[in-house]
């Protein structure tokens, strides 16, 4: 299965690449001069990258949804056959994950965006100043051009360190919660083994089924991230893309004008 689903992705992920990157370049090309103008260099190359990022999301999420999908669909309905309380427990602990990610998502979103910015100044000043060096050399501005892009670097060092911090705290109230549940399930089982209502075999059964089944929910749950991940990328990239190209270019079947006057006229 997993083969298969690698190969599935390496055919998915060069087709999406081609079309994506290229189309995207050739829109660029196609803009007048006074968008170039008006956008840093940085800023330009930096949109280049969203396009991969799109592609990785589209192209994992729609494979991994699937899958994930039908594992939690058999799984739910192997624990409802062993204990319908025991499930209904396990789930109890679902609205926890969902609302801690509501919480973590716009956070996250808005220091991604800080960092976009950031890394398209830090990258636009480093091109212009290599453009740049003839001027810079002849005025003798070194000193000033260094230290305004080390003020943009830090800027994007301590926008990543936030990043991280942020997402390390949201990964120990995830660990938080998963104890917790975890404890609270064996609470449960354990009574249920002491009632007589489950067997000890088959509370460990059980207990497999949950750490077989929650690997796919949280993949579930995880594709808002995506989502706001993919509408970030496409915002920055809608940027580009829906500018006005300079001249249209002309359909694949369709013959320039001077070919077309040249079988028109008589040629002696």
């Amino acid at each position: 299965m997993k083969g298969l689903q690698s190969l599935v992705m390496i055919y998915v992920t060069t087709r999406l690449d081609l079309k994506m990157l290229a189309d995207f370049y050739k829109h660029v090309l196609s803009l007048p001069m006074n968008f170039f103008y008006s956008r840093k260099t940085g800023d330009i190359i930096t949109r280049f990258g969203e396009n991969s990022k799109v592609r990785a999301i589209l192209s994992g999420s729609s494979i991994s949804t699937v899958l994930n999908v039908i594992m939690v669909v058999v799984y739910l309905s192997m624990m409802f056959a062993y204990s319908s309380q025991l499930s209904a427990v396990v789930l109890a602990f679902l609205p926890f994950f969902i609302g801690m990610t509501f919480v973590f998502s716009p956070i996250i979103k808005r220091i991604s965006n800080d960092l976009f910015i950031s890394a398209s100044d830090q990258s636009s000043l480093m091109i212009e100043s290599i453009r740049g060096i003839e001027t810079i050399k002849a005025n003798s501005v070194e000193w000033d051009v260094r230290t305004k892009w080390e003020d943009t670097y830090v800027k994007n060092v301590n926008l990543s360190a936030k990043m991280q911090k942020t997402q390390m705290f949201a990964g120990i109230l995830s660990q938080m919660i998963t104890t917790a549940s975890s404890i609270t399930l064996l609470w449960f089982g354990a009574h249920e083994v002491i009632d007589g209502n489950m067997s000890m075999g088959e509370f460990m059964g059980f207990n497999a089924i949950v750490g077989s089944v929650m690997g796919p929910i949280m993949g579930l749950i995880s594709l808002y991230d995506q989502f706001q991940n993919v509408s970030t990328s496409m915002d920055r990239l809608n940027d580009v893309l829906e500018m006005e190209p300079e001249e249209q270019p002309p359909a694949k079947n369709e013959k320039p004008k001077i070919f077309m006057q040249m079988s028109k006229g008589d040629i002696s």
